[in-house]
């Protein structure tokens, strides 16, 4: 791949349009706040290297995005530039935090607990970040031992599972030299069954099956399961109005938006999830300290139900809606995606990450390793049910995989028909920047996870190649009987 272009093309993955590179005049608090975060991420929650992770995100782009600025980094080696800055990484036991400056402006992330990740104290913030914490509930957690193992050649192996075909749909994404630059894939774990039959690494970036790694919108679906859990808990409903930091009772319900508007991106707030520095998208997660109260902060542009439009900025009024529930225990809030879910389904490895007011990142930034999003995956699969335990709603997931009539490729939190005609139509999908998939095939008992760096415009990156890909995993696999879809059940309350 060459000498890394240094972080300006690390920058351009996230704010790149189709030109692939950052403008001149992108915003120093975005570009600080991706820069700190990213790094903070990488080297504290999932244990890579700093020089790893800037070989990998920085390496993401190239060309034109070289000039925007270069950075001084500890041990890494960088040319000089127009708008020089700098990353200061800062470790001792236990904590760290990763600072970026430029000029006079700085944005530091710091490693919160194992459990949320890296807090971004943006650029220009004065107030300190509201840091959540984690309360344990008492009860014992799922037995979290590893999936059992049905690979390839050994004891549990299943006899109507192709696993040549199998290993041919997947091992060029590891071991062609083309492929892997052009896809860049970290992970891919396979599970049929309730069990292990494949996964695959990136030895290039020293990945393992223990390493975390970044959700983007993968962290969507789960906030449609913390949703879905307090609606079963009878702490919120679909038809609750959704309200924001500073709007009064009369703008709540002038606006008219609800928990389900919300899920299924027709609530009509006026939004652009392009990937510029005028777009509100990266506004909101690398330069903005209240997540929540600067969606709230746009008008309406259509009325509530009428237009889908993709927003994330919707996921994080979900995520102030779930924290409101809690009536004020912010420490019940932070908590309940551990004790309720991570515990319950044996997961290990869970990090959501929180804005500095204090609101999980629902939309966009939760770390887990592959084998825990599969996990997740499964329970989907299972309709809520972990070893016989009920933790969402019964008709939950059929709820989240009706399609919205305003566009019927997406239900509420997970995406409908992505790969038409190679996939199963009851095929539904997590699906997150970057390549990040979570697929799950009712008809084939099976859980695909994909995670990567796939770069924007990449030969990789096209619908031909995404379809390609899962329908050559899903086609190794026999049909079998699909559950009965669960009662559908009125969430309104």
């Amino acid at each position: 791949m060459g000498t890394c272009p240094a972080i300006p093309a690390l920058l351009a993955a996230v704010l790149a349009g189709p030109t692939l590179c950052a403008s001149d005049n992108v915003s120093d608090s975005i570009y600080l706040g991706f820069v700190a975060r990213t790094l903070c991420e990488g080297k504290f929650v999932s244990g890579r290297t700093v020089a790893s992770v800037w070989a990998a995100e920085g390496c993401a782009f190239t060309s034109a995005c070289e000039t925007h600025a270069r950075f001084s980094v500890p041990g890494i080696e960088n040319t000089p530039g127009s708008k020089p800055g700098s990353v200061n990484v800062a470790a001792s036991a236990g904590m760290g935090s990763v600072t970026a400056s430029e000029a006079a402006a700085s944005a530091t992330a710091t490693f919160v607990s194992d459990k949320f990740g890296c807090q971004l104290r943006v650029a220009g913030q004065q107030v300190p970040p509201v840091v959540p914490r984690y309360v344990d509930d008492g009860h014992a957690a799922a037995d979290p031992a590893d999936w059992p193992m049905a690979l390839n050649g050994s004891a549990g192996a299943f006899p109507g599972v192709d696993y040549a075909r199998l290993d041919a749909a997947v091992r060029p994404q590891f071991e062609d030299a083309q492929t892997i630059a052009d896809a860049r894939t970290r992970a891919i774990v396979v599970i049929h069954r309730g069990k292990l039959v494949l996964e695959h690494y990136s030895s290039a970036e020293r990945l393992t099956a223990s390493t975390r790694l970044l959700s983007w919108s993968l962290a969507k679906s789960l906030t449609n399961a913390m949703l879905g859990m307090r609606v079963r808990d009878g702490a919120l409903a679909l038809s609750q109005l959704a309200s924001a930091p500073g709007w009064g009772v009369a703008e709540v319900q002038g606006r008219g938006i609800t928990v389900e508007h919300l899920m299924r991106m027709t609530s009509g707030i006026e939004w652009s999830e392009a990937w510029d520095d005028s777009s509100q998208t990266p506004q909101m997660l690398f330069a903005t300290r209240d997540s929540a109260a600067f969606v709230g902060s746009f008008p309406q542009a259509q009325a509530p139900g009428m237009h889908w439009q993709y927003t994330s900025g919707g996921y994080q009024l979900l995520q102030h809606m779930l924290r409101q529930s809690f009536g004020g225990d912010d420490a019940a809030y932070w908590s309940y995606p551990h004790t309720r879910l991570a515990k319950a389904i044996g997961v290990r490895s869970f990090a959501f990450q929180a804005d500095g007011a204090g609101t999980l990142m629902g939309s966009s930034h939760f770390m887990a390793t592959a084998r825990d999003f599969a996990r997740f995956g499964q329970l989907y699969l299972q309709d809520g049910v972990w070893e016989g335990k009920r933790l969402l709603p019964q008709g939950w997931v059929r709820f989240s995989t009706t399609p919205t009539p305003a566009f019927p490729q997406y239900g509420a939190g997970w995406w409908l028909d992505q790969f038409p005609g190679v996939t199963p139509p009851d095929t539904y999908t997590g699906k997150g920047f970057l390549g990040q998939y979570i697929v799950v095939v009712p008809s084939r008992s099976l859980v695909i996870v994909r995670l990567g760096d796939t770069s924007l415009g990449s030969p990789a990156d096209t619908p031909d190649n995404w379809s390609r890909l899962f329908g050559s995993i899903i086609a190794a696999f026999p049909a079998a009987a699909a559950p009965a879809p669960a009662p559908w059940l009125n969430f309104s309350r």
